[in-house]
């Protein structure tokens, strides 16, 4: 490795460029900077996305729903709007963390402070056949994944 470089084992081995290792930087740095509860509700929803983003991997998708009412605790109760902006933050840095991903997390995150969310499900026509789309809403409200969603039809019968 050159001089002056920074290597990331995370990062397959590829070199981060000195514009790579600011940007990170700054994201810490906005990171460390916010509010301690911001920070502990960031901390769980990165938890809850890999968690969710590992399980869909690896477990059947009913069991997985049925798994994350049971697993860790509540955490400080929180706003949904504020779940939401922390679930999206923490997926945007796990690697792919899906719409799915995504919205299983925030799911179960409001249901363990007692809310009832619903997860969506959506499909559009794409160039080399369908594209799918999950979103999450609480009380008619699109939390998570409400992009484009003009786009998607969303499949009929109970939500997920």
């Amino acid at each position: 490795m050159p001089p002056g470089e920074v290597s990331s084992g995370g990062n397959h081995g590829r070199w981060l460029g000195p514009l790579t290792y600011r940007v990170r930087m700054r994201t810490m740095a906005r990171a460390l900077a916010l509010p301690a509860s911001d920070r502990a509700l960031l901390l769980r929803a990165f938890a809850w996305v890999v968690a969710m983003r590992i399980g869909l991997w690896v477990v059947p998708f009913s069991r997985l729903r049925r798994a994350a009412d049971r697993l860790g605790p509540a955490g400080a109760p929180a706003a949904p709007t504020r779940i939401a902006w922390a679930v999206e933050a923490a997926g945007r840095r796990v690697p792919a963390a899906s719409c799915l991903t995504r919205a299983l997390a925030a799911d179960a995150m409001l249901r363990r402070a007692g809310r009832s969310p619903e997860i969506r499900l959506g499909v559009a026509k794409a160039d080399d056949g369908v594209e799918a789309h999950a979103w999450l809403s609480l009380d008619g409200e699109v939390l998570v994944g409400g992009h484009d969603l003009h786009r998607y039809t969303p499949l009929r019968g109970a939500p997920v």
